[in-house]
């Protein structure tokens, strides 16, 4: 099965006095990291400090709110999947559907 915890704010914020997100999913023996973030402005360098916060986990990123109308929410994407390898996701439903029909990639059982 899959088990969520979401985090708050960025990888290193903290959770608590004596840890983050970071060191829950350690703790957690976590398989994968699903990573949600604004598809707009900024997005580029925040999705890439937060996957290599996390690494070697494999991160796959939901873009919320992604709108394939917006030029700069395409190019985004595609800067992403194309310059860092990522797997993006812009729909929830297809989200759900690789968490479902892939569990080697996202380390489910």
């Amino acid at each position: 099965g899959v088990t969520i915890v979401e985090g708050v704010g960025w990888p290193a914020s903290p959770l608590a006095h004596d840890g983050d997100t970071i060191a829950l999913a350690l703790a957690l023996e976590t398989d994968s990291i699903i990573l949600v973030a604004n598809p707009g402005l900024g997005t580029i360098s925040d999705v890439r400090l937060c996957a290599a916060a996390f690494a070697p986990l494999p991160v796959t990123v939901f873009l919320n709110r992604f709108d394939a109308g917006d030029e700069l929410h395409r190019a985004n994407r595609a800067w992403l999947v194309d310059r860092c390898g990522l797997n993006i996701e812009v729909d929830l439903d297809a989200l759900t559907q690789r968490l479902q029909s892939r569990p080697a990639e996202m380390g489910t059982s």
